[in-house]
């Protein structure tokens, strides 16, 4: 993005139009995205783009122009990871008879509290932020290495809890420095369940090897094409 930024100044400087640098940027981007991702694999069928990008009209214009085809943009497409996503949970809690976690669409409504604590588990010292609800810590941040905030899940009954207050044993140094000074809150984090973990990530392997696996078929059947030609 620097170079990018550099040759944008450079080519204002000779003369280019506004409407001429953002076609080239956009071209460039395009470039880029197929020489880094799609590589040599066979293009087939009709193409969807989504997310964010999507809306820029000069990126779907570059699209189309490199791959020679109409590229559709969704109505929600800055939304279409988020619907994929949730369509993977419904199929997941469907699978292993769960049930779900949906707070409801009245959490706007709820009140929520944030407070903090310095961990002073290594040298970082970090500050970390927690968002509190009920009496329960829903949400972590600030926390460089990432283990408090990853270590919140809303799965109880499938993970080993450990809960304490400002008060425990455990972790003194909490008491000393978190920043809400009210005493009644109790605060509970979970460990993330390692074994659903490893069976989510099992899934997903399997999903990129059958890819591989059609990506090289395709591309056999273009080089058996080609000796024919």
């Amino acid at each position: 993005t620097v170079f990018a930024e550099s040759d944008m100044i450079s080519k204002q400087q000779y003369g280019f139009t506004k409407a001429e640098i953002i076609k080239g940027l956009s071209e460039a981007l395009v470039r880029n995205y197929m020489n880094n991702l799609v590589r040599n694999r066979v293009l087939e069928g009709e193409y969807i783009f989504q997310g964010g990008v999507a809306a820029n009209i000069g990126i779907k214009a570059a699209f189309e122009e490199e791959i020679d085809s109409e590229v559709i943009v969704p109505k929600h497409h800055e939304v279409m990871g988020a619907i994929g996503i949730a369509m993977l949970a419904k199929r997941d809690i469907k699978r292993n008879n769960q049930e779900s976690s949906f707070r409801g669409f009245d959490l706007t409504e709820e009140e929520f509290e944030t407070n903090s604590f310095e961990c002073g588990d290594c040298a970082n010292n970090c500050e970390v932020i927690k968002v509190v609800a009920d009496g329960r810590v829903i949400a972590v941040t600030g926390d460089r290495c990432g283990k408090w905030a990853a270590s919140l899940i809303t799965d109880s009954s499938t993970a080993a809890a450990l809960s304490f207050n400002k008060k425990a044993d455990q972790k003194p140094e909490l008491a000393e420095s978190d920043i809400n000074k009210s005493e009644d809150i109790e605060v509970e984090l979970y460990k993330v369940d390692l074994e659903k973990e490893k069976k989510v990530m099992q899934e997903l392997k399997e999903l990129e090897e059958l890819e591989e696996e059609k990506l090289d078929e395709s591309d056999k059947d273009e080089k058996e094409d080609n000796v024919y030609v």
